[in-house]
């Protein structure tokens, strides 16, 4: 398993020309972890000397950088700067358009008058440059209104408002949500959302669906984001299935983070297999290896 600034570039690899919000997000999570192992300042020196002399490489490096400013701003703001209004991130959404992806954090602290106005303006848009930014406001937070035409966009061509709509149906209970799922995996498109549906509109039975789901062929990214889903997926339904869909994570899941996690979870449900035992005592990860310790038998 790649590991370190070679790791975050194998997956940067795949997504150079489609970055959008929860990869950079995934990316900068993934260095913050490096940096605090291999040092800030080593693995920038890394980065940008291997991402040098390539085009794709340092305009991803470059959205990357613009990102994490950004987010840096937003996380502070969150809890002590000021509240922004909705009438802000209008303004915000005119500038950008598509570009402002972290509107689901705005809705944290916005007012339910404000999330009501939200909705009714989706319903009443077209554009897909304000669209896609208004939907993310409910990514997190259940959309208030009649999600018809949610339905309608989840079917759209246009692949980020698509995808869009589908995470915010993702958080409503609604069988017709749980039906969508089904057609997602039967058609194997945007398998992280069917399963976040699935999560929200658990049916009896449907781990065996998600431990189904976790052998497809998967682009390594997008494995990623699968993951993560099926892991809030499995630790809200824990079945007798709970060990094998875990076990699956570990074996398919590239990200060495993950695998941590992955492994304390088969610890606390004492379910860690003999090869996951001895494998993990020599992952690339520092942590994995911390956690595995006290369970080696040689």
């Amino acid at each position: 398993m790649l590991d370190g600034v070679d790791g975050v570039l194998y997956l940067a690899d795949y997504h150079f020309n489609e970055v959008e919000g929860y990869e950079l997000s995934d990316f900068d999570y993934k260095l913050s972890e490096v940096e605090e192992r291999d040092g800030e300042e080593t693995v920038w020196q890394e980065l940008r000397a291997k991402c040098a002399g390539s085009i794709s490489r340092s305009a991803w490096l470059e959205k990357l950088e613009t990102y994490r400013v950004e987010h840096k701003k937003m996380i502070a703001n969150r809890t002590s700067g000021p509240r922004q209004s909705y009438e802000e991130l209008r303004q915000r959404i005119a500038e950008k358009g598509r570009r402002v992806l972290n509107s689901h954090s705005w809705a944290r602290r916005a007012l339910k008058v404000e999330l009501e106005q939200a909705a009714r303006d989706i319903l009443n848009e077209n554009d897909p440059e304000w669209l896609i930014p208004l939907l993310r406001v409910f990514m997190d937070t259940p959309f208030p209104l009649d999600p018809t035409k949610l339905f309608e966009w989840a079917k759209s061509e246009e692949e980020y408002l698509s995808y869009a709509a589908k995470d915010t149906l993702a958080n409503l209970k609604l069988s017709a949500v749980h039906a969508l799922a089904l057609d997602l995996i039967e058609k194997r498109e945007t398998l992280d959302l069917a399963v976040k549906m699935l999560n929200t509109n658990y049916e009896e039975d449907d781990e065996s669906l998600v431990s189904a789901v976790l052998q497809y062929p998967v682009e390594p990214v997008e494995y990623h984001r699968l993951a993560t889903d099926a892991r809030y997926f499995e630790k809200a339904h824990p079945t007798e299935l709970s060990a094998k869909i875990i076990e699956t994570l570990y074996e398919n899941n590239p990200c060495s983070m993950c695998r941590e996690q992955h492994v304390e979870r088969l610890i606390e449900l004492e379910a860690l297999p003999d090869w996951i035992r001895e494998e993990a005592a020599f992952d690339s990860y520092d942590e994995t290896r911390k956690l595995i310790k006290p369970h080696k038998t040689y």
